[in-house]
């Protein structure tokens, strides 16, 4: 109960907590700890059984602690980000092939059962590794192998049966090839599901966006605009806060796709669009409401606050220059204001809005209106 309130105090922790990549790293990196502790307690059964030396097991027992605690050290500090590849993959599973050699060589006859370790190390590299880094290390792990039994053959002759060796060797050999196309193969598999995910993931965002967004101006869409409208609906009726809506349409509108085309209106569209954008807050919801009529919804603004956010949006399209797509015609807009009221239903406010906008239109244009709250 002291000790991890101590390691809270120094902001000491096992893991990382803010970096999920390198918790990921040590998770794996304690399942490979998990599989050395097995071993070092197959090693000790092993002594138990007269088969291994009480020195062997110390020795074996201190190179794996000394293993464990250097690659822990390596990611813990996050000096393992300085590689290509930050998991460590190769060198731990190669550290690993190292500690096999070692338990060989002291294992005694005892030594062939350590050599189905081999496939248990190589498992660990279906995360990262292919086909060629598999095969890589097979050669370093067969040639060690062979080194030591020549080595054991030369200093011990007595306990080697080269015969059995080398049939020892040889199942080696295709137990090690065999999983090296397996696990190639199956991090093969791993990569292309990783990529296919990433894709699907970017096609549901696409999709999505377009479910709410107008394909020529990329703002909001009508759906859009009605489902956030119900939602300050919601939040208005339940904290009694205000907010508006403004209708906002371009005057003149048919002249401009008579004259200058449809694609010159599509311009247009989206240049009022970048416009109208630009003068509203982040709390704005924009959105295009049907041809050339948009909508602007305020939340927290009341009608005479809205009246001027209104004002600035139809004095910077007057101002804005539109030579380049229009010639002399200038643009302008008309807007209608609305404010809810409370416990009101939408189809209400929205009519308001509309009548605003008639008024605006049939009071000259290039104007805004409001309809007041009774």
């Amino acid at each position: 109960m002291v000790g991890k309130p101590f390691l809270n105090e120094m902001n000491i922790s096992l893991v990382p907590r803010s970096d999920m990549q390198q918790r990921l790293r040590l998770r794996r990196f304690f399942m490979a700890s998990a599989t050395y502790l097995v071993t070092a307690l197959l090693f000790v059964a092993a002594a138990v059984q007269g088969l291994i030396s009480v020195g062997a097991v110390c020795i074996m027992v201190g190179a794996i602690i000394l293993v464990n605690l250097f690659f822990y050290g390596v990611i813990r500090s996050g000096f393992n980000l300085r590689f290509r590849d930050p998991s460590l993959t190769m060198p731990q599973i190669a550290a690993a092939n190292l500690l096999l050699i070692l338990m060989v060589y002291y294992a005694g006859e005892a030594r062939g059962i350590f050599l189905l370790l081999y496939i248990t190390s190589f498992v660990f590299g279906v995360f990262r590794l292919q086909t060629r880094h598999f095969l890589a290390l097979s050669i370093f792990s067969l040639t060690s192998y062979a080194l030591v039994v020549l080595l054991l053959a030369y200093r011990q002759p007595e306990v080697v049966d080269l015969s059995l060796e080398f049939m020892r060797w040889i199942a080696l050999v295709a137990a090690l090839t065999w999983f090296s196309f397996l696990g190639g193969y199956i991090s093969r598999l791993r990569h292309r599901l990783k990529t296919s995910n990433k894709k699907l993931q970017e096609a549901m965002a696409t999709i999505a966006d377009m479910a709410v967004r107008d394909e020529l101006t990329g703002l909001f869409n009508r759906r859009y605009l009605m489902n956030a409208i119900k939602h300050e609906k919601d939040r208005a009726d339940r904290f009694g806060k205000p907010f508006s809506v403004a209708v906002l349409d371009i005057d003149w509108f048919k002249q401009i796709n008579d004259r200058f085309g449809h694609l010159a209106g599509d311009k247009v569209l989206r240049r009022f669009a970048q416009v109208a954008e630009s003068h509203l807050r982040a709390v704005d919801v924009f959105g295009r409401y049907g041809g050339e009529e948009f909508m602007v919804i305020m939340p927290g603004t009341t009608l005479e606050q809205a009246r001027v956010c209104a004002e600035r949006i139809r004095h910077a399209v007057e101002q804005e220059d539109y030579a380049a797509v229009l010639g002399d015609l200038s643009l302008t807009v008309s807007v209608g204001l609305a404010e809810y009221r409370l416990s009101e239903d939408i189809a209400p406010l929205l009519e308001r809005a509309d009548s605003a906008l008639y008024r605006a239109k049939h009071s000259g244009r290039n104007r805004v209106e409001c309809f007041a709250a009774a």
